[in-house]
């Protein structure tokens, strides 16, 4: 429920760029999945590729902060969300 009732703000907002200020703070959220003998899946590295063009194909998005969301799987010894920046970050993804 939470995720849909996220979704219908963002279209009834409309594009972030429409509402963005210098006062405004604006995060983008990488939702986690769960991982594979801790390793991140093919669907959840497309997440994460998905927000590496947004940084090189438009230069206004700069957001304030960016997350990584997600926990450890029972069993599992790293968060995904850890994995997930790991992988933005030592696959030369990141921004400079």
């Amino acid at each position: 429920d939470n995720m849909i009732s996220l979704l219908g703000f963002n279209q009834l907002k409309g594009d972030w760029k429409i509402h963005s200020s210098r006062s405004t703070y604006n995060v983008a959220i990488v939702f986690g999945k769960k991982l594979v003998r801790d390793q991140i899946t093919v669907e959840y590295a497309s997440r994460i590729r998905t927000l590496a063009r947004l940084f090189k194909n438009d230069a206004e998005f700069r957001p304030s902060l960016v997350c990584f969301c997600g926990g450890k799987a029972e069993g599992g010894h790293v968060a995904s969300a850890d994995a997930g920046y790991i992988f933005f970050r030592d696959n030369d993804i990141s921004i400079n």
